[in-house]
């Protein structure tokens, strides 16, 4: 399948779907590809499965086997999902296992001077953190799971989710701040938590 010169793979999984919102948001740049789904919450696969564009959404054990075939899907990805496991090596491998050639991975960084304060060790703890990455750290699972690096990047956030946390004014300020920490390559992250993605082949 191709879109705009580029080829869009058939059939794409998200592994730790949620509700489906990021998923479902993958029609738009592919509009004729095939969107499964899998999450470990019945509740969140429940909700999930109510959206029309996407084909199939299964429900598994954190930690155990995928139930798809080895290659079944041209994109695996997973966002804000490492994070929460144990063995994320493990896990990133059965992504790789299940796709036929690229996995997607993001997560936050927070092995940074900002991640280290008590508040903020308390809250990301209390929402199932139980990694603390770094660049670095993700880049090494990626490289162990047998996977080539293609590209990556580094997001601070948009200021409509900081002003959704914070609110507007310190909200903005935040982001502003964020914004501009984040310029200098790597400088951001030893900082503050920031967003990072990265696309590799299978």
């Amino acid at each position: 399948m191709r879109r705009s010169g580029r080829e869009v793979p058939a059939a794409m999984l998200e592994v730790g779907c949620g509700d489906g919102a990021v998923l479902s948001a993958m029609r738009r740049h592919a509009p004729g590809a095939r969107l499964v789904g899998a999450e470990i919450s019945h509740t969140a696969a429940d909700l999930a499965r109510r959206r029309r564009e996407i084909a199939e959404v299964h429900t598994f054990d954190a930690g155990a086997r995928l139930p798809f075939d080895d290659g079944a899907f041209g994109l695996v990805f997973a966002t804000h999902v490492l994070e929460h496991v144990d063995d994320p090596l493990a896990s990133l491998r059965e992504l790789a296992r299940v796709s036929g050639a690229l996995v997607c991975v993001e997560v936050p960084l927070e092995a940074n001077i900002a991640a280290r304060r008590g508040r903020a060790v308390s809250r990301s703890t209390a929402v199932g953190h139980v990694q603390r990455f770094s660049r670095a750290d993700v880049r090494a699972l990626i490289a162990g799971a047998g996977l080539t690096r293609l590209a990556d990047l580094v997001d601070p956030l948009p200021r409509s989710v900081r002003v959704f946390q914070d609110g507007p004014a310190l909200g903005t300020a935040k982001w502003a701040v964020r914004s501009l920490l984040a310029l200098p390559p790597g400088l951001g992250e030893r900082v503050m938590t920031v967003h990072y993605a990265a696309l590799a082949s299978c």
